[in-house]
């Protein structure tokens, strides 16, 4: 299965606060101590596994794999090890 992502053009340059998706979870971002649901959230499946890629206000992403074994998620694609 191949996912492909479009990017909308804007004329502002501004961050925007929330990230774009129609799904989103509450997420703390560079160490903040506060969670905001600011996080957008994608489900793909792909040769049988399940992957969520969050994806931040700012335009950085996670990916994970949730685990079949009902032990939670894990960062996919080489990503750094998160705080779940």
């Amino acid at each position: 299965m191949l996912v492909g992502a479009v990017a909308a053009c804007s004329s502002s340059s501004a961050p925007t606060d929330v990230a774009a998706g129609d799904k989103h979870i509450a997420c703390a971002l560079n160490g903040a101590s506060a969670f905001k649901q600011v996080c957008a959230v994608e489900r793909v499946k792909q040769d049988g596994v399940l992957y969520l890629t969050v994806r931040h206000p700012d335009g950085g992403f996670r990916r994970f794999e949730v685990l079949r074994d009902g032990h939670g998620l894990a960062v996919a694609d080489g990503a750094e090890q998160a705080e779940i």
